[in-house]
């Protein structure tokens, strides 16, 4: 943990540090929710325009 805080500002900068911290976080949240929904809507693009696959056959030795 760091220091001890001395008096009310102290507390008022880890407030603020800690605030800042969690806008961080929130942001790097909704950016990874945005890329998962992009890759969702690549990936259904992707196969609406590939259409219906069917497995390759195995050669038999």
């Amino acid at each position: 943990m760091s220091a001890p805080l001395k008096d009310f500002n102290d507390l008022k900068s880890l407030q603020q540090k800690l605030k800042a911290q969690e806008e961080v976080r929130l942001a790097e949240a909704a950016e990874r929710l945005k890329q998962e929904q992009e890759a969702t809507r690549a990936a259904d693009v992707f196969r609406k325009s590939v259409g219906q696959v069917q497995p390759l056959t195995k050669k038999k030795s």
